[in-house]
């Protein structure tokens, strides 16, 4: 392609746009009142030359004329021709049409690019200079076999509806509305500019607000693993002495639970930002172990992982309230027993997750809102859940997804299913690094 048409494209990009700066609606208004005021028929014309708007104030002398379709095209010529050479001058020009009536074409220019114009006239003008071109009816091919229109030997009555104007009210006609046209485009722009600026300082503060919300996010995050350490601490030493109280009491099952805890706790003690699968799944099973002996509600636990997974890291804690909260569910609603079971696959460099159990499901209108908020991907602040309407266990689903995209800045995607045999499924899958 040459390059004078590559740099003609590329301006074509980004050349400023008449109906956006100023608008269709706006155009006619003006175009109106100014007629109305003046009694000049008008019409607003792009950068090309096409009409813009509708004519408002049309002769009907000029009306008849267009009538032709050979002098129609001729008309179009004249008004292309000045706007031409406003566009060319880059200030107001005044000719005479082939019929004779004093025109003008008003360029619209703003930051020194010509947007389009008003043209204007179907005056007539009794003392206009010499140095006034007029153009000829030759314009067009076979122009000299028209038929001649000539305002100068019409019958006066086809000439009533014409405003007559000197040549120096029609000057002043002609700057008054190039000052409007102007003024109001300039200023169209700059509102535009600056509702861009705006706009764009708005997209700016809004990535600054997530930025803030994600860190106040990763803050509360933390602040509850440090309460956590610190009540880790703290219930080991209760611990320590009722421990003690269940030996010399002779009670073993109360001694073999507390052992549990304990095993629990030092398992949270040896890492509570994250850990690998098997840790975690190591944590489940101890916390399924312990909670299996209350008697109302037991848990069958299984963990089916790929060998090659069983070290990779996931947030600490993560799945571990996940399951808690299934099994609560099941405590609350009264389950007598419920099974949950971990397994994995690997396809490609991404590792899916899968965790289900046969009891506990979401309703299908929470199901949905549910997965309308995982495709957003956004940290969601703890108040909002509850005015989303979103249970404790749909809050265990959005921290899990939360913990891995604050943990790894990775890109992870959930889904939630119901099984056909009862229960649900959640799908965790992320790039394996």
């Amino acid at each position: 392609m040459p390059r004078d048409q590559f740099e003609e494209r590329q301006h074509e990009k980004t050349r400023l746009d008449i109906m956006t700066a100023i608008g269709h609606d706006l155009l006619e208004e003006i175009q109106q009142a100014v007629a109305n005021v003046t009694g000049i028929a008008f019409v607003t014309v792009d950068y090309k030359g096409d009409v813009l708007t509708e004519t408002t104030h049309f002769c009907n002398y000029c009306k008849a004329v267009r009538d032709n379709p050979t002098s129609l095209l001729l008309c179009k010529l004249s008004d292309a021709s000045g706007a031409i050479i406003a566009a060319t001058n880059k200030e107001v020009s005044i000719y005479i049409c082939p019929c004779g009536l004093l025109e003008i074409a008003i360029p619209i220019i703003v930051d020194g690019h010509y947007l389009g114009g008003f043209i204007g006239g179907q005056i007539l003008c009794d003392d206009v200079p010499d140095t006034i071109v007029r153009l000829s009816k030759n314009m067009i091919p076979g122009g000299q076999n028209l038929i001649e229109h000539d305002v100068s030997t019409s019958k006066p009555e086809d000439l009533a509806d014409i405003k007559r104007y000197s040549y120096s009210e029609v000057l002043s006609i002609a700057k008054l509305v190039e000052f409007i046209i102007n003024q109001l485009t300039n200023h169209e722009i700059v509102s535009n500019r600056n509702k861009q600026k705006n706009l764009k300082r708005i997209g700016t503060l809004e990535l600054k607000l997530r930025d803030i919300e994600s860190k106040l996010y990763s803050l509360q995050t933390e602040l509850v693993r440090y309460k956590r350490y610190v009540d880790i601490v703290r219930n080991c030493k209760l611990l320590d002495v009722i421990d003690s109280l269940s030996i010399l009491e002779n009670a073993p099952t109360t001694e073999a639970a507390i052992l549990e805890y304990t095993h629990t706790l030092a398992l949270q003690h040896d890492s509570w930002i994250e850990a690998t699968i098997k840790e975690e799944c190591s944590r489940i099973g101890t916390m399924v172990n312990l909670l299996n002996y209350r008697e109302d509600c037991h848990t069958t636990w299984n963990a089916n992982v790929d060998e090659a997974l069983w070290h990779c890291m996931v947030p600490a804690y993560g799945i571990w309230q996940y399951v808690q909260q299934i099994i609560e569910n099941a405590h609350q609603d009264g389950h007598n027993e419920i099974s949950i079971m971990l397994h994995t696959e690997i396809q490609g460099n991404q590792v899916s997750i899968f965790l289900e159990n046969d009891r506990i499901a979401l309703d299908s209108d929470e199901l949905k809102l549910l997965q309308d908020v995982l495709q957003k991907n956004t940290p969601v602040i703890h108040e909002d859940i509850s005015e989303q309407g979103l249970s404790l266990l749909s809050k265990s689903i959005l921290e899990l997804q939360q913990m891995f995209v604050t943990q790894y800045s990775v890109s992870i995607h959930v889904e939630c299913h119901h099984k056909s045999y009862g229960g649900m499924q959640v799908k965790l899958s992320y790039p394996l690094e």
